[in-house]
């Protein structure tokens, strides 16, 4: 589990001459740009601001699955600038609620109008909001404001002019949520599990070391040892443990780390992998002995060339034997 944190800021210009631009009877509803993390792209919030009979500010949640009206119980607060200070109008309730309406809350939007009264703004700025057409087309009419269409929604730019007087909304808003990794989240509890000895019911000794581990793991990754543990009569699986001579113990753990998390540490990588490579040869572990081909295609050079060579001849590597035909090609063209 990570849990990361985003921040927003909104600002609504004019947002006094743009409420006097519609009628009593109309409804305005504007909402902020998508905003979001980069360390979780795929989650994303908006902030919206409903201008009726009352104002009303709520953060809506987007994703990570896009199930309408999903329950969510993300962290988060929005604040409001009032007299510059910046006050919370909203906030988890520390209970699950609908993604569509987080904090739905009533504001008095005439106390957070900041109304600049000596600042000179620029004659041109923007604000991006999007309104459904009938909107678009009343604010058009009545208020000058130039809009642009944007399929069924507009986007639309406000033109801003020189005065003494300007309302406008600050909004900020801090979010916090935990995202989980189930792959990683499998990988450190199985390789918990080894390095834990939880429940180990084999054992594997190499030179002077005894390294505890689980059947069920070594017959799920190895085909050698599918047939060792189907076989009841073979000396290993009755006595529970196998006795390997012909490699390290890193290279053993390096194989079994693999069994466990589906990777292997990249410093026993650089340093072992001719004997990873002939270890998963032995127990026919077809996925790590295609990471070693990759890796030691990788290294290909012209002081480990002839090593490779062999190796291609003794265990009949092809993905590293395709990498050896290609540097000779190109020797020769």
């Amino acid at each position: 589990m990570k849990t990361i944190t985003t921040k927003f800021d909104w600002t609504v210009y004019n947002l006094k001459k743009i409420r006097e631009a519609i009628s009593n009877s109309s409804n305005l509803h504007l909402t902020s740009d998508l905003f979001s993390s980069s360390e979780f792209p795929t989650l994303g919030w908006e902030l919206h601001l409903f201008l009726g009979g009352e104002a009303t500010v709520w953060l809506r949640q987007i994703g990570p699955d896009n199930i309408k009206n999903a329950l969510v119980n993300t962290k988060y607060k929005i604040y409001a600038e009032q007299y510059s200070t910046w006050t919370v109008i909203a906030k988890f309730p520390y209970k699950f609620e609908n993604s569509d309406k987080m904090g739905f809350s009533i504001i008095s939007l005439d106390s957070f109008l900041n109304h600049k009264g000596k600042k000179q703004w620029p004659e041109y700025s923007k604000s991006t909001f999007f309104l459904n057409k009938q909107m678009s087309f009343m604010l058009a009419e009545s208020s000058g404001i130039k809009i642009s269409p944007r399929k069924q929604l507009c986007h639309i730019g406000l033109k801003i002019i020189k005065t003494h007087r300007w309302s406008t909304l600050f909004l900020h808003c801090e979010v916090e949520f935990d995202c989980y990794n189930l792959t990683l989240d499998l990988q450190e509890a199985y390789l918990n599990m080894f390095e834990n000895e939880t429940f180990t019911d084999f054992v594997i000794k190499v030179d002077d070391e005894i390294i505890k581990t689980h059947r069920c793991v070594l017959a799920q990754n190895s085909v050698v040892f599918q047939r060792m543990f189907d076989q009841n009569l073979m000396i290993e699986a009755q006595k529970g443990e196998v006795i390997i001579s012909d490699t390290s113990p890193e290279c053993v753990r390096a194989m079994l780390e693999f069994f466990y998390t589906g990777k292997i540490n990249d410093a026993l990588m650089e340093s072992h992998v001719e004997g990873i490579f002939a270890i998963a040869h032995k127990y026919e572990v077809d996925k790590l002995k295609y990471i070693c081909e990759r890796f030691m295609a990788s290294q290909l050079n012209k002081d480990n060339i002839v090593k490779y060579c062999n190796i291609i001849s003794l265990y009949g590597a092809l993905v590293l034997e395709e990498r050896v035909k290609a540097i000779f090609d190109s020797i020769k063209a």
